[in-house]
């Protein structure tokens, strides 16, 4: 099996980052103009920001699980993939026009590959 699936998801994660740091640009200047520490002060644009931010390398940490797992051929957990799906699910239907839809082909393939990998009897 060719792994693809992590690389993918890691992918999305640098595609979300790159377009978090176009979109805002300038939320991100004036958050790092005023030094990190506590720069948000609740104010939505600048939490948009930083989750938008955020969540793109949490999916290149998970990528890079998925990645390991897959080099190593090892089992990725039926609920990896099934919370995955429920998420994207989630997502599309809130905002339809949105990246999310880049993440149904790894859910499918994390899906997928969680059946179809040995899985010796004793861990299960």
């Amino acid at each position: 099996m060719k792994p693809w699936i992590g690389r993918a998801v890691i992918i999305i994660g640098i595609i979300h980052n790159v377009v978090g740091i176009f979109l805002f640009r300038k939320v991100l200047q004036a958050i790092f103009s005023e030094g990190l520490l506590n720069s948000i002060h609740g104010e939505w644009d600048r939490e948009a920001a930083f989750w938008f931010i955020i969540s793109g390398f949490m999916m290149m940490i998970v990528g890079g699980l998925i990645q390991r797992a897959e080099r190593e051929q090892r089992a990725l957990p039926d609920f990896l993939g099934w919370g995955m799906l429920a998420m994207v699910i989630v997502a599309v239907c809130i905002m339809p026009v949105s990246g999310w839809w880049l993440l149904l082909i790894p859910t499918g393939g994390v899906i997928w590959r969680s059946r179809k990998v040995f899985r010796p009897s004793s861990f299960y």
